[in-house]
């Protein structure tokens, strides 16, 4: 994921009437594989943990056990939280491998140009210009 604007924006949503805000993407995969090699599956709510906002008076529904014992993708599918415990995030805030003047945050499902083979992403000279400056701020501090 690549941030692109300042993220205190979203910690200025209400919070009151949710345990979690997400983008509550409608993602249906099209590849049998993803990052890594991966086999691609596809679950409810698929993609909305990639970005949450956390109540955690809310949350209470997850207890200690659970998130030590329950399955991964039961945690991912949020299954002990209603619908109506879940609240939007701006659609900005989570935009899977697409890139336009409104995203605030790319998320690069189908892998980043930081790995193997996915050096030409679509959109990976972004992430690589931003990789670029931070070496060379690194560079001038040494």
């Amino acid at each position: 994921m690549l941030c692109l604007a300042d993220i205190s924006e979203l910690f200025q949503l209400e919070m009151d009437n949710y345990a979690l805000r997400v983008v509550k993407h409608d993602h249906h995969p099209t590849k049998a594989t993803k990052m890594g090699g991966k086999v691609q599956t596809f679950y409810p709510r698929k993609n909305w943990s990639s970005l949450m906002l956390m109540n955690c008076e809310y949350l209470k529904v997850w207890t200690l056990r659970d998130v030590q014992e329950q399955s991964g993708a039961w945690l991912h599918r949020f299954e002990s939280i209603p619908d109506d415990l879940i609240g939007d995030l701006p659609p900005e805030w989570n935009v899977l491998d697409r890139y336009d003047t409104s995203t605030k945050l790319v998320h690069y499902t189908e892998g980043g140009p930081w790995l193997s083979g996915c050096e030409n992403h679509s959109y990976g000279d972004i992430w690589s210009a931003y990789a670029r400056e931070f070496t060379e701020l690194q560079a001038g501090k040494s």
